[in-house]
């Protein structure tokens, strides 16, 4: 039996314009509610015989109640439809029964993890051999979530195995089509003894900055049990930050600009991960700010109701949908170089605080919220400098990869 590729796009009720927000709990109901009748579908297949024969009383009920009514010409067309009626109940049950026999007790075996909605972790043990275009997403958040979805959309015959911190999630990836397991199960899994190893793999776990007693970084160490699932021949890519940079002087920055650990414990900690990444042969992606309609550093300034530091500084971006199309483009990226590799994404577009702040209150989701206070006088990490401007040329010709949304201001625009 093919594998169904219904995950690959949304479902017809549950699209919408990228500019409108739709709440996960409407998506997941249309999910479930396709999940619930393929569920339905495998549990009939796999019943014992007695299924047909119930599908016939159930039939046979509804013609007796016809037949008892008191009603003479209810009775007349009861008796009408009676052939029509035994048609439909002998139907019914030959169409279970085939189903079942087509589709073989494989078959179920293999819808049963993909579309039941069982809320549980699944246990490392159950992880089964990859195919050569699955893929594993290491740090299944908002981010990784889009990665699994395009990569469906252009695999639409492959699996995608999510990996979370908490199982928390693992519904809602299990209603995207996904297969969820805990990273601390597949910890303890060796993957030369287990199920075997992936030939694509994303890494997009966001770094907490913390270091273990031990003084090994713990965002390290995540990152080593990532690689742990990965065959040598196989892709690798890993979302960094731009935030590297040493630059913030407003120059134009590229992939072979010095970059400094010193200015912050995240940029360490990216900087030692990306080496790590490098050295086993993998790319490594320097994100601009990730932004959506309701994601990004203008949502949380229009939380907290002021904007901190100089409001001139330039801040580089691209929308989440976009980063999530750079990081398929680097699995599928041909020849890469055995040294590992490093591109820059962003729109090339990037705009003020103060100007972020006007494209986002044009938006009609925020006219009519107050605008946060641009304060110069409050500190902010960077408050001297004027920011800096990525050069993503690299990654548009080697990619093959140019952004939907060219800016934020024309991406706010658009949702009006």
């Amino acid at each position: 039996m093919p594998d169904f590729p219904i995950f690959s796009e949304a479902p017809q009720e549950a699209q919408v314009h990228p500019c409108r927000r739709l709440s996960s709990s409407r998506t997941l109901t249309v999910m479930r509610h396709e999940s619930t009748q393929f569920s339905n579908m495998s549990h009939s297949s796999v019943s014992p015989s007695t299924s047909s024969s119930s599908t016939s009383f159930a039939s046979s009920s509804f013609l007796w109640q016809s037949s008892s009514s008191s009603s003479r010409s209810r009775s007349r067309r009861s008796r009408r439809l009676l052939p029509m009626l035994l048609l439909s109940s002998c139907f019914a049950a030959f169409s279970v029964t085939a189903w079942k026999q087509a589709i073989g007790p494989e078959s179920v075996a293999f819808l049963a993890p993909r579309f039941a909605a069982s809320s549980a972790a699944s246990p490392a043990s159950s992880l089964t051999a990859p195919g050569p275009d699955d893929l594993l997403v290491y740090g299944a958040g908002y981010l990784g979530r889009l990665v699994g979805r395009h990569w469906l959309a252009e695999h639409p015959n492959s699996r995608v195995v999510a990996v979370t911190k908490s199982g928390e999630s693992h519904e809602e990836l299990r209603g995207l089509g996904f297969e969820p397991f805990l990273g601390s199960d597949l910890a303890r899994l060796s993957a030369d003894q287990g199920a075997g190893k992936f030939q694509n793999v994303a890494v997009t776990v966001p770094p907490s900055g913390g270091v273990s007693e031990s003084g090994d970084d713990d965002y390290v160490n995540v990152l080593k049990q990532a690689l742990r699932w990965r065959s040598k021949a196989g892709s690798l890519v890993f979302t960094s930050s731009g935030g590297v940079f040493s630059e913030d002087g407003g120059s134009v920055v590229d992939e072979s600009s010095p970059t400094s650990a010193d200015s912050s414990p995240r940029s360490a900690v990216l900087l030692r991960a990306e080496q790590l990444i490098r050295s086993a042969g993998g790319v490594v992606l320097r994100l601009a700010g990730l932004y959506d309609l309701h994601r990004g550093a203008h949502q949380y300034w229009w939380n907290q109701g002021i904007v901190r530091g100089n409001p001139e500084y330039k801040i580089n971006l691209v929308h989440y949908e976009d980063a999530a199309k750079a990081v398929v483009a680097a699995l599928e990226l041909e020849n890469p170089s055995p040294a590992g590799d490093l591109f820059l994404i962003g729109d090339g577009m990037p705009l003020s605080r103060k100007e972020i702040v006007e494209a986002t209150s044009s938006n009609a989701d925020f006219i009519d919220r107050p605008k946060p206070q641009l304060d110069s006088s409050l500190p902010s990490k960077r408050n001297s400098n004027i920011g800096k401007r990525y050069d993503v040329s690299r990654a548009r010709k080697f990619l093959q990869w140019a952004p939907t949304y060219s800016s934020f201001a024309s991406f706010m625009q658009s949702c009006r």
